[in-house]
């Protein structure tokens, strides 16, 4: 058996019988959360230059607004509250950072723009053990089809755009010795 609240929520009367829309207003607090929010991602989005995250951004208030919409109704509020517009705001900011991050990590300039931040996620994603020019070009082939100069370059940038270093490590006894590219871990000296 279905609750009070779900049996006026189902109208299982056909398409010819449309439902009555419930108008849910915001709070003049709620409101105000929304407003702030709008000024953050202004913010935001005068200081970045790429028009596609700019367009992702656009978008985030309407979207928690709506959102907010949706979890008053959920708790039968009769007004959209703080307490539903902050938990709105939270799930789309956190989100829609996440998804802004995501693709600026995978948009690419170019070929050599695309192979430089496989790198850095490949060296990133080893940790502080790093990772010899073997293992590397193991994970990120295309790395090693590079002359040397071209490979030299391209992990130079690397190390210049992203928290890598290049470590050079002497062999115990004899044999050449090992050039480990890892990440900077806390403490070390750029």
């Amino acid at each position: 058996m279905a609750s009070p609240a779900a049996e006026n929520i189902l109208q299982d009367q056909g398409p010819e019988f449309p439902p009555e829309p419930v108008l849910i207003p915001f709070s003049a607090a709620a409101y105000e959360m929304f407003s702030d929010y709008e000024d953050i991602i202004i913010g935001r989005m005068e200081n970045e230059k790429s028009e596609i995250v700019n367009s992702m951004m656009n978008r985030s208030r309407e979207i928690a607004m709506r959102l907010s919409l949706i979890v008053a109704g959920s708790l039968g509020d009769t007004e959209i509250s703080t307490h539903a517009a902050r938990w709105a705001i939270d799930y789309v900011d956190y989100y829609s950072q996440a998804s802004i991050n995501l693709l600026k990590n995978n948009m690419f300039e170019g070929d050599t723009d695309g192979l430089r931040k496989k790198v850095a996620a490949s060296i990133i994603a080893s940790g502080s053990a790093g990772l010899k020019m073997a293992e590397l070009i193991k994970l990120v082939p295309r790395l090693g089809n590079l002359k040397k100069h071209e490979r030299d370059g391209l992990l130079a940038m690397v190390m210049e755009d992203f928290p890598i270093e290049k470590l050079v490590v002497k062999p115990v006894g004899k044999g050449r010795p090992s050039i480990i590219h890892r990440m900077m871990m806390e403490g070390d000296e750029e």
